[in-house]
């Protein structure tokens, strides 16, 4: 038993109630389900024609589509991890943690020998609602809470806990590469964008909630195009 799961460490892990059957299966499904309305948003916001420079509709209708998803499963709000986090100091710490992981990301685009521009009105509305919500709740709200029910009915040990945050990072940052033509640039910025996804997924797993991404999240979106622009121009 010394080598399984530490309960007391994980509040994400231990405060799971509900019995769910085939969660990996299910993880996998809501990652299409999520991924399918991605696409399906984007193209939409194409079609229209809509004037506008950032994917509202992508995370528009993934947000409602996961929401829905999750509405069809029991007790979707532990699913999703709709709580408050219970520790005094969780809004602090995540600060420092959003505020660190900038910085690696300035460092990410040092290398890459990157300017940070400030960006229109229009991107810092977009960045301070639309990813952070969307991504987290599709990601590590509905994608992740699946796995993590997998490691706890299955009493699975420490490493595997690890491994699953890694393995969930996997697509987060694909999904940030796709468009991006330069070989060096995407390896780059995977390692980066996995990187944030694996601290937002830490950040469920020790507070068992999922504000913590949120705004961890969008402190990273907003503050790192400022922070950056101060410190790389």
């Amino acid at each position: 038993m010394k080598h399984t799961i530490n309960l007391n460490q994980f509040a994400g892990l231990s405060e799971l109630i509900q019995i769910r059957s085939k969660p990996i299966l299910w993880a996998l499904v809501s990652f299409i389900v999520y991924f399918g309305f991605v696409v399906l948003g984007s193209e939409l916001q194409r079609n229209l024609d809509l004037n506008l420079d950032y994917g509202w509709g992508q995370q528009i209708i993934s947000l409602f589509a996961v929401l829905i998803f999750a509405y069809f499963h029991k007790n979707p709000k532990e699913l999703l991890s709709l709580n408050l986090p219970k520790e005094k100091m969780w809004l602090v710490k995540t600060f420092v943690i959003a505020i660190l992981t900038i910085l690696v990301g300035i460092l990410v685009s040092y290398l890459m020998n990157e300017t940070t521009e400030l960006k229109n009105t229009e991107y810092y509305i977009y960045q301070s609602f639309m990813p952070s919500v969307a991504e987290e709740i599709g990601l590590r709200g509905l994608f992740l809470g699946f796995l993590l029910y997998y490691l706890k009915q299955n009493n699975a040990k420490n490493y595997l806990v690890y491994l699953l945050l890694f393995i969930h990072t996997i697509p987060f940052g694909i999904l940030h590469i796709l468009e991006t033509t330069n070989s060096f640039e995407a390896i780059l910025i995977y390692l980066f964008t996995s990187f944030a996804a694996f601290v937002f997924a830490y950040l469920r797993l020790i507070y068992n909630s999922i504000l913590p991404c949120i705004i961890a999240h969008t402190i990273i979106n907003v503050g790192g195009n400022i922070i950056g622009y101060l410190l790389l121009n």
